[in-house]
């Protein structure tokens, strides 16, 4: 599996209602595991271990369960998919006139795995000239042994996502069923045999002349041949000797003489100039054109034949699509190739036929021999159904889990080793302390212009909680306050945060309260993800009957004879990691006393509370996957069951058969990472995205960009990707349009993102008035940096100004001295951000011209115009320098970004 930095996270459902959108707060998560009927992380309803958590048509309520989607980065490893839900006959009743068989209880064996690479973040070091740099975690410490055969080289964590009782695959064939995703059955096109675009190429003829010469066949564009002298009589016409590359349509017999148009001709090769056609003579080659943009302008490049098979994306806003693979490939002539290998080129959607292929191996575990990369959001599947023993009839149910094969408190103790030296903007939590902070009541006076007060009277929180600061960005501009006040002795403002929390915490009585809090250094905290702030280790050291045994007693199903002789596991469980830490975040949090039973009630109740939720999210416990059969494990429980072989429980047994199919973990073992003996390190699943979300919305992503910023190496792509995005989203610079002519200027400014500071030493800019240069040394002090050049110190000072608005750059200086000036182009973040300033609000009419699709204008505010030696418009007096570099990156971005005319 290749590094996939950075990894990007989702949610595996959007908000449910017609206004669906992305979840950014957890908590809607935590208040949706709360209403679940069972299926809770790491105890489920029954008492026993679990590893992952469920949604149901409970959780249905607030999210939109229409579609499953993949929670980070990473790849498609296995997948098993039912060819209709397997069924259960716990209840042998045979109905009149339903035959033999007795009705079951349906349930899906179907899931989706797939394997991610967490990396550690490069670690900022500061060598002797005070500027700082990247390195690699691997560069902080001391040179280790090499990595053994197999195993990653880098610091990071090869962790799964675990995605059980997936839809089964008569479900899909039913009318209005939704598509199954690409991996499982790819969507395959063929093209329609009404298609009648025509070949073209160049016409070879019998005699040296046009007109009603015989055509004997056609040369397709992307021949190259060889050719003689030219005719006496017509010196244009040249004998064709040999084709060196392609082939003649049809085929030229041995010996034949035939002569060609050479002006059509690109040197030796048929290309854009030659747009003959033969319907006749190629009937069996007409097809569908291949454009080399996704747009009716885009040059022909080839013709795929009717019934050709392909995969392509998705449909454009122009109705064209991206050529993705091609299977039977006949067309001529051939199609350029793509950096990845696979074929450039785009075609027109509503030409193509769909074809759906069915999955391999349906009802077994299917690992993939080639692993499909999928990214965070994409589609994993749908919600298949199951019925538990005792329930009326088959529910959706999906059961989400995370694990790692690998040393995950290892991991995380580098983690946090190197998050002890992160940049406050990468503090992306902020701590609230239990009994530090208060929050001061809200009234209708409170206003930006009136906000609250440190000494004013508030209740103090009793709980302790993270928030991610992004959440907090984003509350509606009348539950945040910001206030700056003067400091004496000192030019830098005090800025203070205040956030409206409305049932988020609680007070030292157990109930919800509301208001305004600050934050304040030493009360509330901002801390790194890397830091796993919260985060515990937990080794289960009971079994499965000793987990039994103590549910059945808290349920008081074990008589008075029973109870003794299972005294020692109930023990056992009882006292056990989970349990013990669990009776302390859950046991009574129902408002009932503790009495060291947990009940569905309690945990529920335990969930809906948001400092107990992130509690238990928090937790990372170490034990054997519930997906290993081993017989052993569930004979334990058959005296518990009541089973013995004299006198068997007939439900136990059906029930021990449906576990084993549910099972996979034996098939994986020794495969793709996955351990033989499935003992693991299980993650909360919405724990672990809400630790490390990146919040910034990929409106480019890295193959785009690199696809764009073709010379850029992939370390250059990797550390501006985040910030460029980032910075689109910050700036609106939000639609495909717009985000083309960014980064086509910015791809000609940086010489696609080589230089983040302009070449020149800047003194020409001494002195200059209009730049607000007014003090010795500010030409080459503040010259041009950033992405796109940020100039002059009365710019530096307003772009100062306005970034400081951010709370990671509160404190953010670039104008008091020419090493505070280099920041903007050695932090990736802040040339990115400079640039967006510069482009939205030092250059306010930005993203009004580039919705214009103006290229000029655009231009123009960008580099401002002069007279031009070599104009790329005759017709205008002055213009921006390089406008042909410029149109060039512009219809490069267009094509990457899909936009069309």
């Amino acid at each position: 599996m290749t590094d996939n930095k950075p990894i990007n996270w989702a949610y595996p459902f959007k908000t449910a209602g017609e206004a669906s959108k992305e979840v950014s707060d957890p908590q809607l998560y935590f208040d949706a595991l709360a209403t679940a009927g069972n299926g809770f992380y790491p105890m489920g309803a029954n008492g026993l271990w679990h590893g992952g958590v469920h949604f149901d048509g409970n959780t249905g309520a607030l999210l939109d369960q229409s579609q499953v989607r993949c929670i980070a980065d990473g790849e498609v490893i296995a997948y098993r998919i039912d060819e209709k839900y397997p069924e259960t006959p716990y209840t042998a009743t045979i109905q009149p006139g339903m035959g033999p068989e007795p009705v079951g209880a349906k349930y899906s064996t179907g899931f989706v795995l797939v394997k991610h690479r967490l990396e550690l973040p490069p670690a900022p070091s500061t060598p002797v000239d005070g500027t700082t740099t990247a390195t690699t975690p691997a560069e902080t410490t001391s040179p280790a042994a090499p990595a053994a055969e197999g195993e990653p080289a880098s610091e990071g964590l090869t962790f799964y996502s675990l995605y059980m009782h997936l839809l089964d695959w008569a479900s899909y064939q039913t009318t209005s069923a939704p598509k199954p995703p690409a991996f499982l059955a790819p969507n395959q096109y063929s093209v329609k045999h009404t298609s009648d675009d025509p070949l073209l190429g160049l016409r070879v003829r019998a005699l040296p002349s046009g007109g009603t010469t015989q055509v004997l066949a056609l040369l397709p564009k992307g021949c190259t041949v060889t050719l003689g002298e030219a005719s006496s009589t017509s010196p244009h016409w040249k004998q064709l000797l040999s084709v060196d590359t392609g082939a003649a349509i049809p085929a030229l017999p041995a010996g034949t003489t035939g002569w060609v148009y050479a002006p059509e001709l690109t040197g030796n090769t048929v290309a854009d100039k030659a747009t003959d056609t033969e319907s006749t003579l190629t009937l069996s080659h007409q097809g569908l054109n291949v454009r080399s943009a996704g747009n009716r302008n885009g040059a022909i490049i080839g013709v795929l034949p009717r019934g050709t098979t392909l995969k392509v994306g998705e449909k454009q806003s122009g109705g064209y699509c991206k050529v993705l693979e091609v299977m039977n490939y006949r067309g001529v002539p051939a199609l350029p190739n793509g950096p990845d290998g696979k074929p450039l080129g785009y075609m027109y959607f509503d030409e193509l036929e769909a074809q759906q292929s069915a999955p391999s191996d349906i009802g077994s575990v299917h690992l993939l021999s080639e692993p499909y990369s999928i990214n965070a959001g994409e589609l994993i599947g749908h919600i298949g159904l199951y019925q538990n023993q005792g329930e009326g009839g088959a529910k959706q149910r999906l059961h989400l889990e995370v694990f790692s094969c690998e040393d995950v408190p290892t991991f995380i103790a580098k983690s946090r080793t190197l998050a002890a030296s992160v940049p406050a903007e990468q503090k992306t939590l902020l701590k609230i302390h239990k009994g530090a902070s208060k929050l001061i009541p809200h009234n209708d006076a409170i206003t930006a212009s009136n906000p609250p007060k440190i000494t004013d009277a508030g209740v103090t929180i009793a709980v302790e909680l993270s928030i991610p600061v992004s959440v907090l960005e984003s509350l509606p501009a009348e539950r945040k306050i910001q206030v700056s006040e003067t400091v004496p002795g000192s030019a830098t403002p005090r800025i203070t945060y205040w956030w409206r929390l409305d049932n988020l915490l609680a007070d030292d009585a157990g109930n919800r309260i509301s208001g305004w809090l600050a934050e304040q250094d030493l009360i509330t905290s901002r801390h790194s993800p890397w830091e796993w702030e919260g985060f515990d280790f937990i080794s289960e050291t009971a079994c499965a009957a000793d987990h039994l045994a103590c549910h059945l007693a808290a349920q008081r199903l074990l008589n008075e004879e029973e109870e003794p002789d299972y005294q020692g596991q109930i023990s056992t469980a009882d006292h056990g990691p989970i349990k013990a830490r669990l009776y302390d975040i859950i046991d009574g949090a129902d408002g009932s006393v503790r009495d060291d039973i947990l009940s569905v009630t309690e945990i529920k109740a335990a969930l809906s509370k948001p400092w107990h939720a992130q509690s238990i999210s928090r937790l990372i416990t170490h034990y054997e996957s519930e997906w290993l059969w081993k017989d052993e494990k569930w004979d334990e429980l058959d005296t518990l069951m009541q089973h013995t072989p004299e006198d068997p429980n007939p439900q136990w047994v059906k029930e021990k058969e449906r576990i084993q199919k549910l099972c996979w973990w034996s098939e994986m073992a020794g495969k793709q990472g996955i351990n033989a003996d499935g003992k693991v390190w299980h993650f909360q699943p919405i724990g672990l995205i809400s630790t490390l979300y990146t919040h910034t919305k990929l409106l480019v992503t890295k193959d785009q960009l690199a696809a764009i910023m073709l010379s850029a190496p992939e370390e250059t792509i990797d550390k501006y990707l985040l910030p460029i995005n980032h910075t689109l989203n910050i700036f609106e610079i939000n639609t495909p349009l717009r985000i083309a002519h960014f980064l086509s200027q910015v791809g000609h400014e940086t010489g696609e993102l080589k230089f983040s500071e302009e070449q020149s030493s800047g003194t020409q800019y001494e002195g200059r008035a209009s730049l607000g240069n007014n003090q010795p040394g500010d030409g080459p002090r503040f010259k041009g940096r950033g992405l796109l050049q940020v100039t002059g110190r009365a710019n530096y000072s307003a772009c100062e100004a306005y970034l400081k608005t951010l709370p990671e750059y509160a404190q953010l200086d670039i104008t008091s001295s020419t090493e505070k000036a280099e920041q903007l182009s050695a932090s990736p973040e802040l040339a990115a951000l400079a640039s967006g300033y510069y482009w939205a609000e030092l250059k306010p009419k930005l993203n009004t011209v580039s919705d214009a699709d103006d290229l000029f204008w655009v231009s123009v505010y960008v580099n401002g115009w002069a007279v031009q030696a070599n104009p790329f418009y005759p017709s205008r007096p002055k213009e921006p320098n390089n406008m042909h570099h410029r149109s060039t990156m512009l219809d490069r971005a267009k094509n990457v970004l899909g936009v069309t005319p």
